[in-house]
């Protein structure tokens, strides 16, 4: 089901075009045992959030203006070895330093 809001707290509510930052993210473990990070980087811009089979992702652009699926909520098997899928966690919407923000110039942009 496709929602075009997601509320990241009591008071705070992703809409689109709405800028915001995440952490956590996948990351692979080497036969080392060293943790690569696999994660987006952002700040991000929200698009839409997406809810399937009990799994969560956001639809959002990066901070260079790419299209970035971030998973949420629920349990996600990988299908590479050592590919540890940990869900982001959406640290809070931004209303600082929006000029970093690749994505949202575009999006207002094309109004």
């Amino acid at each position: 089901m496709r929602l075009n809001e997601y509320p990241i707290s009591e008071k705070s509510i992703l809409k689109r075009n709405t800028p915001f930052k995440a952490s956590g993210g996948p990351y692979y473990v080497s036969d080392a045992g060293e943790h690569i990070n696999m994660a987006d980087r952002g700040p991000f811009v929200f698009l839409w959030a997406e809810e399937n089979n009990g799994v969560t992702m956001i639809h959002a652009l990066d901070r260079d203006g790419f299209h970035s699926p971030l998973h949420i909520k629920g349990d996600r098997k990988s299908v590479v070895d050592g590919m540890v899928p940990r869900p982001y966690k959406i640290k809070s919407r931004m209303i600082k330093n929006l000029h970093k923000v690749k994505g949202l110039a575009k999006q207002r942009r094309k109004k």
